[in-house]
């Protein structure tokens, strides 16, 4: 029987994105077999247009944003480039993915319903401005609830301007690794697998089942079979 040194790691957002990221700079974890599975929750594995479109956005909000940005989320800009699309094919050209062949990797990804959005003033707004109230009214109570309608102006965002589904902050096809299983879920926002309540307000799921699922579904050799959406 084999043993692992770590079983496992499962971690949320950019966690995932550096969790993979190592596995690929340093191969004697997937060698050593220190690792057998790895779980990303709705990491921007290939980069997210919020991300590019953020550095590109030359408005005066922009300014207090970034003041913002800096107080909640980062001390620097690095992770921010970090996680453009640019930088992210740069590291993939350095470092294939087809080298990520020893360690099972389940990705998580989930996508609002416009559907169950009502139309919002955020469809006519930038970018910077929908950050700027994302951030400054709701950046406690999101961490905390996650509701939808805090993730609401960022959807319709990239929905409108690029026609592409996320979960408020994050597009599906940017959680997913070509070659590797993926769960796909239906309204659930960013914070549905991150908030330390473990609770979505837009879901009504838990994060803690959610995680229970796919920690299960990591051991079920069927998906491995055809590495598709589960």
């Amino acid at each position: 029987m084999t043993t692992y040194l770590l079983s496992l790691i499962l971690y949320f957002y950019v966690g995932g994105v550096d969790t993979i990221s190592s596995l690929l700079l340093y191969p004697e974890l997937q060698r050593d077999r220190v690792i057998h599975g790895c779980i990303t929750l709705q990491s921007p594995l290939g980069g997210t247009v919020i991300a590019d479109d953020y550095l590109a956005s030359s408005s005066c909000i922009r300014k207090a944003l970034d003041w913002l940005v800096i107080q909640h989320v980062a001390r620097d800009f690095s992770c921010v480039r970090d996680l453009t699309y640019e930088a992210r094919l740069n590291f993939v050209k350095e470092h294939p993915l087809s080298n990520l062949s020893q360690v099972k990797v389940l990705n998580f990804a989930s996508h609002l319903d416009s559907g169950n959005l009502s139309l919002s003033l955020s469809l006519s707004l930038s970018l910077s401005l929908s950050l700027f109230l994302f951030f400054s009214h709701s950046y406690w109570s999101f961490y905390f609830v996650g509701n939808y309608a805090h993730f609401q102006g960022l959807y319709e965002y990239a929905k409108t301007n690029y026609d592409i589904d996320t979960d408020g902050l994050v597009a599906v096809k940017d959680c997913i690794l070509p070659g590797h299983p993926y769960v796909n879920a239906s309204g659930i926002t960013h914070m549905g697998t991150g908030s330390p309540l473990g609770y979505d307000g837009g879901s009504r799921l838990k994060a803690a089942d959610i995680i229970h699922a796919l920690v299960t579904m990591l051991h079920l050799p069927d998906i491995w079979k055809h590495n598709t959406s589960v």
